[in-house]
């Protein structure tokens, strides 16, 4: 990360589940949510990432601020996924029948 600087400075020296990224040559500063499995934002997470929002607001070498979470691998790198069943699923056939009428018989 390239230095910032706020008045809270001490919220900025160890980041919680993100990075800051400053492309000078883009004026562009990106923060990377990193916090494994969902981006789950603590209270501490939320608090720095003020401080960086308003320390690069200050800062004249940024005009575009990009959040985002971590960048994945390739489609080629990454495990793929198991095909769909084939067929109609049971649960699906349940759920449809929950939407005839009124005078119908309930599901079952």
């Amino acid at each position: 990360m390239n230095k910032l600087v706020h008045k809270a400075q001490k919220l900025l020296a160890e980041l919680d589940g993100f990075r800051v990224e400053i492309r000078e040559a883009d004026s562009r500063a990106d923060i990377i949510l990193d916090r494994p499995h969902f981006n789950i934002v603590s209270m501490l997470q939320r608090e720095q990432l003020r401080v960086v929002f308003e320390a690069l607001d200050d800062d004249p070498r940024v005009r575009v601020i990009v959040v985002s979470g971590p960048r994945l691998p390739p489609k080629s790198a990454r495990p793929l996924r198991s095909p769909p069943a084939t067929g109609k699923r049971r649960s699906a056939r349940r759920f449809d029948c929950c939407f005839q009428s009124s005078i119908a018989p309930s599901c079952s």
